[in-house]
């Protein structure tokens, strides 16, 4: 896997400028009949993009693309299909190009007008959308994420239960999680297409087998925080990767942290809003975080979490916790071998759930290619199209039936994992199970808590988030 993408929230806080006073101004409009707006939320996983457009990522080469969210491709008719999406670079460009040139293969009647919008961490996707949408000019079908990051369009989606989701044995093959997350309100509503894990703990071999520390043996957290203490005792390396210069980093960190001092019960009720209700596990992982960076590195809140990352590669740090993008950095160094040089496990006391963020595309209402739109979106759900884009990606397949002869070993460690875990929630950093409004209070509390590090004020701060 050589996936480089960027993280699913690297630029969520530049975002906010479809955020607050547009977001009300948009609901406004919606109760007129009008368009509810994205808001200004966690964004999907990144293409690393540097802010320039580009078009690599299209299907055959022969597709219209342009970079500000416009057709040039004419009307849109039933056999021309629109998509707006941001993976253009990398390992994500090569992905779904070769994602659509299988879909071209199998349905050569449809035209592909491909609209790839630059904008890190599919911001750009997000302002184009709601223009889109404002303007009553839908696209065919729009790049998003699973879950409640979804809900500010509910009402401008078609659910696609009985003509997409009946096709291909999806409700039969797909995984309990991702079948649940593709609902708002029990209705299917979008079609998720990869799955990215986020309870995970890279660590570098040499460096915890010189401290004598064996990672297998973790059960919690608080066997993690000793650990990491052993390896400061025992080599020069820091105990725990990781930048604190954005809020999500650190809220990922604790979102997991929570899974392990309350399970998934305690997990599902704070992303519900119940804040209250798991004030002693949530404390407690706060808690914990707060003991972690004793043992992150000096610089840790000026670096991003790909320099983070590369403290694991360069043997100045023992572990990481990140979402499965950040094995890219692994796998693109020199001479650092995945179960040689390094490893991984699920974050301790985490095993049993596989923290999930996926990629969807959905069905506007209105929709300017309908027939063609259903096409593709079966096309997303299905075996074949699952094994193009995941393979190359680095990510794995949320249908269970996939061949996975030609992914890597890593992802077929994953894919064992997924299958042999009694859960899959949705990551609340990433927008999968907290709406918009609450994320963007919840990652200010936590970007609070980074220079306070304040248990009590930050608990009270996530309890107003869904106020």
């Amino acid at each position: 896997m050589s996936d480089q993408r960027s993280t699913p929230d690297s630029s969520v806080d530049s975002d906010d400028s479809v955020s607050r006073r547009n977001y009300m101004r948009l609901t406004g409009l919606a109760g007129l009949g009008g368009v509810t707006a994205l808001a200004g939320c966690s964004g999907d996983g990144g293409d690393g993009s540097d802010g320039t457009s580009s078009t690599d990522g299209n299907g055959d080469g022969s597709s219209d693309s342009t970079s500000d969210g416009s057709s040039d491709g004419g009307s849109g008719g039933n056999g021309e299909l629109e998509i707006i999406h941001h993976w253009t670079r990398g390992a994500d460009g090569k992905a779904f190009s070769a994602f659509l040139t299988e879909f071209k293969n199998q349905h050569s009647d449809v035209r592909i007008l491909e609209n790839t919008i630059a904008g890190q961490a599919g911001s750009g996707v997000k302002t184009v959308i709601t223009q889109r949408l404002l303007n009553s000019e839908p696209p065919s079908t729009f790049q998003g994420l699973a879950g409640k990051y979804m809900t500010p369009f509910k009402q401008h989606l078609d659910p696609i239960g009985d003509s997409v989701w009946s096709s291909n044995g999806m409700k039969d093959a797909y995984l309990q999680g991702p079948k649940e997350i593709a609902q708002l309100d029990g209705s299917y509503m979008m079609v998720p297409l990869n799955i990215h894990r986020v309870n995970l703990l890279f660590y570098n071999k040499s460096v915890v087998e010189q401290a004598g520390v064996d990672p297998t043996s973790l059960g919690s957290a608080g066997d993690l925080t000793s650990a990491m203490q052993k390896v400061e005792n025992s080599t020069d390396a820091v105990g725990m990767a990781q930048s604190t210069m954005e809020p999500w980093t650190v809220l990922q960190l604790w979102e997991t942290a929570l899974l392990d001092e309350g399970g998934v019960e305690a997990y599902n009720k704070f992303a519900n809003g119940n804040v209250a209700a798991v004030e002693g596990p949530a404390k407690a992982a706060l808690e914990r975080i707060a003991a972690f960076k004793d043992h992150f590195s000096s610089d840790a809140n000026a670096i991003a979490w790909p320099e983070a990352a590369s403290q694991i590669t360069e043997g100045n740090a023992a572990f990481f916790n990140n979402g499965d993008w950040a094995a890219g950095v692994f796998l693109g160094a020199e001479d650092f071998a995945f179960g040689e040089d390094w490893d991984w496990i699920p974050f301790p006391g985490t095993e049993n759930s596989f923290t999930v963020v996926m990629d969807v595309f959905a069905m506007p209402s209105n929709n300017p290619s309908p027939e063609a739109t259903k096409k593709f979106l079966k096309f997303c759900g299905s075996k074949d199209g699952q094994r193009i884009l995941n393979s190359i990606k680095g990510s794995i397949p949320p249908r269970t039936d996939v061949s996975t002869e030609e992914f890597s070993g890593y992802q077929k460690e994953q894919i064992e994992s997924i299958n042999n875990t009694d859960n899959q929630p949705g990551s609340m950093t990433h927008g999968m199970s907290v709406a918009p409004e609450p994320l963007t209070n919840l990652k200010k509390a936590t970007g609070d808590f980074t220079s306070s590090w304040d248990v009590d004020a930050t608990y009270d701060q996530f309890v107003s988030a869904f106020e």
